[in-house]
C-alpha cells in the first residue's frame, strides 16, 4: 500500500501552505512507527503521531498545559474534559 497525501493541503494558508503531509498509519504500526518518527525526528523532520482522545487527553503536554479539567456532571458524575 502507497503512502496517501492528505487532502487537507489546498486548505492551509499562512506558515503552514503548501505544506506536505504524509499518513502513514495504514502501511505501518506500533515499534516499526516508532523507529521511523525516531529516524526522521534525527534527521530534522518534522513528524509525530497522531493520538487518539484518550492517549491526547492523558498526553504529559496536555496536563502539562492544563488542557484537561475534571467536572462533576449532575447526571454523568465525574468526567474528564479538555479546556
Amino acid at each position: 500500500m502507497a503512502l496517501m497525501e492528505s487532502t487537507k493541503k489546498a486548505q492551509r494558508t499562512g506558515p503552514l501552505a503548501g505544506l506536505r503531509v504524509l499518513e502513514m498509519v495504514q502501511i505501518m504500526s506500533g515499534p516499526t512507527c516508532g523507529l521511523l518518527l525516531a529516524d526522521m525526528d534525527s534527521a530534522g523532520v518534522p513528524a509525530g503521531p497522531v493520538h487518539n482522545i484518550r492517549e491526547a487527553l492523558s498526553h504529559p503536554q496536555t496536563l502539562a498545559r492544563g488542557m484537561v479539567v475534571t467536572l462533576d456532571h449532575p447526571q454523568a458524575g465525574t468526567t474528564r474534559q479538555n479546556r
